[in-house]
C-alpha cells in the first residue's frame, strides 16, 4: 500500500465496531514490504490503540501480513482483546479532543494538523447522522463502492 498518494481510511472509520482499526491495517500494510507509509507512522495513535487493546505492534503487524482480508485482522484483534477494552477505547477515541478541542492550541503543538484538514479535533461520537451512522459509513458502501455487510470483505494489504 502507497500512503504516499493516497491517505489511509478515515480516524472515524470502524471496522467490526472497532474505531480505528481501518486506518491502523492501512498504515501498518505500507510499512510491508513493498509499501510506502508516506507521512504516516505507526507510533501513535495506533500504537496508543494496540496498548490499549492489549495487543503489541509486532503482533499487529505479523497479523496484518498474514491476513487474506480486514476480517482477518478484525477476527485477530477480538480474539487477543477483551469486549472491555474495546468498549473502553471505542468511549475513549470517540470523545477524545486534543487540546480540549481548540484547534488553533492543537496546532501549536501538532503543527502537522495545518496540512491534515480531513483530520477533525473534536468529539468523533458528535458527528453522527440522525440514523446513528458514522458519515464514513452512512453511504452503505465500503471502500471500493461495494456494499457492507457487517465486516468488510477487502484484502487487508
Amino acid at each position: 500500500m502507497n500512503l504516499s498518494n493516497k491517505p489511509p481510511r478515515k480516524p472515524q472509520a470502524e471496522l467490526d465496531g472497532i474505531v480505528f482499526l481501518p486506518r491502523s491495517i492501512d498504515k501498518v500494510c505500507a510499512t510491508l514490504p513493498g509499501g510506502d507509509p508516506g507521512p504516516y507512522n505507526i507510533p501513535g495513535f495506533t500504537q496508543m490503540m494496540l496498548e490499549k487493546l492489549g495487543i503489541t505492534v509486532e503482533a499487529f503487524t505479523l497479523a496484518v501480513a498474514a491476513a487474506d482480508a480486514d476480517a482477518d485482522v478484525a477476527a485477530f484483534v477480538r480474539a487477543n482483546s477483551t469486549q472491555a477494552k474495546i468498549d473502553e477505547w471505542n468511549g475513549w477515541a470517540k470523545t477524545r479532543q486534543p487540546r480540549g478541542g481548540d484547534r488553533v492550541a492543537a496546532l501549536e503543538i501538532y503543527p502537522w494538523l495545518g496540512e491534515r484538514p480531513d483530520l477533525i479535533i473534536g468529539s468523533m461520537s458528535s458527528k453522527k447522522t440522525t440514523s446513528g451512522i458514522s458519515p464514513v459509513a452512512a453511504d452503505g458502501l465500503g471502500r471500493c463502492g461495494n456494499r457492507r455487510r457487517g465486516v468488510q470483505r477487502r484484502r487487508a494489504c
